[in-house]
């Protein structure tokens, strides 16, 4: 059995810890179950079988933060009402508007991240 042990705050992989079986064998399973690429049958170090076994983690559950150019409207339309926070919904919405999101959409959006702020707007 492997322990992994996980830093959330800085998104990365601390240490693993190997339990009954070869370290390389446990490695070649963990990076197997958590790759997006190819599956592979061995490492040639055990120091290669870490590295890539913890780099594959990390991509997995800790991916980099997409660029606003790479966000879709949805994801742009929130991160817009937390810099806008306190302006008017109008202002907000025209704001999306400018920024090439419909205003449908941002409607729909700006009334979810309302609800989920424990604000309601009528």
């Amino acid at each position: 059995m492997l322990h992994i042990a996980v830093n959330t705050r800085e998104k990365r992989v601390e240490n693993i810890l190997f339990g009954g079986r070869e370290p390389i064998e446990e490695l070649v399973d963990l990076y197997n179950r958590h790759t997006t690429g190819p599956k592979i049958a061995t490492f040639a170090t055990l120091e290669e079988a870490r590295a890539r076994t913890i780099a594959a983690i990390e991509s997995r559950y800790f991916p980099e933060s997409k660029t606003v150019e790479e966000m879709g409207p949805v994801q742009r339309a929130r991160l817009l009402f937390e810099e806008m926070r306190g302006h008017s919904r109008k202002e907000i919405l025209d704001a999306c508007e400018r920024l090439g999101i419909k205003r449908a959409t941002a409607s729909t959006q700006y009334q979810k991240w309302r609800s989920a702020q424990g604000t309601v707007v009528k």
